[in-house]
């Protein structure tokens, strides 16, 4: 009898190991919280037409947090003088609306192929200046959608306060 109590102690006892959170990656959450909108929190994305994004986003970060620290983000907040200015502020706003995308009723909307490639036209030259491949995070063909998918054109502040 005492044998069999000494085993269901030791399951217990490692069954609570296992769920502790110094022991990473062995616990899983009961419950996954949906992922949902949320305010634009990222300084050199805060001018976007639109105030809500969601994590994770299409890059794969999966919090603001971990979008902040990435090279994409570091990218966008230091290409405005890596260009000369050239290029901005679309070559930022393309960028943000990848690493902060726009969040409508729960869902997130791509960006518009068509508005990356005219960019990319835009502004492929500045790169070219300063021997620099454009960003894979602004691949027009991975990271964008055409207008039949839906998608919507994150140039469209610039292009109201030009008007």
């Amino acid at each position: 009898m005492l044998l069999i109590l000494l085993q269901a102690l030791t399951v217990v006892s490692c069954a609570a190991l296992r769920c502790d959170p110094a022991f990473r990656g062995v616990c899983k959450a009961t419950v996954e919280e949906k992922p949902k909108c949320s305010d634009v929190l990222l300084s050199y994305c805060e001018d976007m037409a639109y105030t809500q994004t969601m994590f994770p986003n299409i890059v794969g970060h999966k919090t603001r947090d971990e979008a902040e620290v990435g090279a994409e983000y570091l990218l966008i907040s230091v290409i405005e003088s890596l260009l000369g200015g050239e290029c901005n502020p679309e070559i930022r706003m393309l960028g943000c609306s990848v690493l902060a995308p726009r969040c409508e009723k729960g869902k997130v909307m791509k960006p518009c192929r068509t508005t990356c490639e005219v960019v990319h036209k835009k502004c492929s030259h500045a790169f070219e200046a300063i021997v620099m491949a454009w960003p894979y995070f602004m691949d027009c063909d991975r990271f964008f959608v055409s207008e039949q998918e839906g998608c919507y054109d994150p140039l469209e502040a610039s292009k109201v306060r030009n008007e």
